[in-house]
């Protein structure tokens, strides 16, 4: 299969050789009519002894040849031959060319996926599921990309993206990117039924999948919800809430913005799990090992119930999440050192 960088240069082979072929009929059918008499004023003659002369098709010639006739004919086929030879050389060599390095590329990614664990599986690579790479990649998650579209995934895939062409609601498909092993689905495809089955497949075949799943329309989310989607999202809900809220509490909107993506403050919020043997299991927040440049905005239960910005003397236990503010240097040290882990 031809890689889309390569279908330009095809089309100029194409249009070349299209050139070239033109250019030795003008020059066929001038040929025959400076050089032999009967064809001299019978342009359709000319070009129709050009042509059979070309396609090697044996037709007898309209009118019997002379010796110089004959020697610009041998020199006319071998010229006719050679541009031929080149042109269809050329195409199909940048044909194999393009199916042998995708077939290597492919069997690679496919090594490559194989031994993924703990990933995310993206499911359609549109607006929606484009964003959400992008987030991924910020965080420097490993994610696997799954594109009905065939020119997407081969773009996605000239780009080393680890991606798979198909469906993503066939069982195949799901398995080639791993579900079995990944951690967590995003399901970001245009129409909800898509979705549905999407989360209803990948539950059966992981039941430990986190799912977090598209919505397009209000009513589809407890369906989604029911097939075994953990968080439904709906694009449009959140796009009215956040324009009314810029017009509403426009301040407080911005200073959200600079808290979720505050790169270049060097701040980030994470959410970090509280583990059984950790330093932190057992202790209350006021004497927890978490530097005081990090602050503990909020706490959720293990049953789901948040606190926010729980209390010095709340008792850190296991299951519970923290929602920390702070520098993303500092929370990776933690989780180096086994203090937290996500």
């Amino acid at each position: 299969m031809l890689t889309l960088e390569k279908v330009p240069e095809l089309y100029r082979k194409l249009f070349f050789l299209l050139l070239l072929i033109f250019l030795v009929i003008i020059i066929g059918t001038a040929g025959y009519m400076i050089i032999e008499p009967d064809y001299s004023n019978s342009l359709i003659d000319a070009l129709f002894m050009t042509t059979i002369t070309l396609s090697t098709v044996g037709y007898e010639e309209v009118f019997p040849l002379g010796d110089a006739a004959k020697i610009f004919t041998i020199i006319l086929i071998a010229i006719g031959i050679t541009t031929l030879g080149y042109g269809v050389s050329s195409i199909t060599s940048l044909i194999v060319e393009g199916h042998i390095k995708n077939t290597f590329r492919d069997r690679k990614m496919e090594k490559a996926i194989s031994k993924l664990k703990d990933h995310i599986i993206v499911c359609g690579h549109g607006r929606l599921g484009g964003h959400a790479v992008k987030e991924l990649k910020n965080w420097n998650k490993t994610y696997v990309i799954i594109e009905h579209n065939q020119n997407v995934a081969e773009s996605l895939k000239e780009n080393d993206e680890l991606c798979i062409h198909g469906n993503a609601v066939e069982d195949s498909v799901l398995i080639a990117a791993g579900v079995e092993r990944a951690s967590g689905l995003i399901a970001a495809l245009a129409h909800d039924t898509d979705n549905l089955f999407v989360a209803l497949t990948a539950r059966r075949i992981n039941p430990g999948l986190e799912i977090v799943s598209r919505a397009e329309y209000d009513n589809a989310e407890v369906k989604l919800i029911s097939a075994g989607a953990n968080k439904v999202i709906s694009p449009t809900q959140i796009a009215g809430r956040r324009m009314a809220s810029m017009l509403i509490s426009p301040e407080v909107v911005n200073f959200l913005d600079v808290v979720v993506d505050a790169s270049e403050l060097n701040l980030t919020l994470q959410e970090l799990r509280i583990v059984e043997g950790t330093p932190l299991d057992g202790v209350p927040i006021k004497d927890c090992c978490i530097p005081r440049e990090l602050r503990i905005i909020g706490l959720k239960e293990p049953r789901g119930r948040m606190i926010v910005n729980p209390d010095a003397g709340t008792m850190l236990k296991p299951g519970q999440t923290l929602i920390l503010l702070g520098e993303k240097e500092k929370i990776d040290e933690l989780k180096k050192n086994n203090i937290l882990r996500t």
